[in-house]
């Protein structure tokens, strides 16, 4: 598993990293180490781009740092 990290953009409050926890959640092999409003950092044996993916269909912004 890789560990990766992505600068978030969109989310204003609690409820919005919220959707976005649960959004990575509810897919396999995803371990959330941090969510903040601009941050994230994961553990996964996914790519980046399935990440971001995820992300978009919350409706949130994400790029790779």
């Amino acid at each position: 598993m890789a560990q990766l990290s992505f600068q978030l953009e969109g989310l204003t409050c609690g409820g919005c990293v919220s959707a976005v926890r649960k959004a990575l959640e509810q897919q396999s092999d995803v371990a959330v180490i941090e969510l903040t409003q601009t941050q994230l950092s994961v553990e996964t044996p996914h790519t980046a781009e399935e990440i971001i993916t995820w992300i978009a269909e919350a409706g949130f912004e994400a790029m790779a740092v």
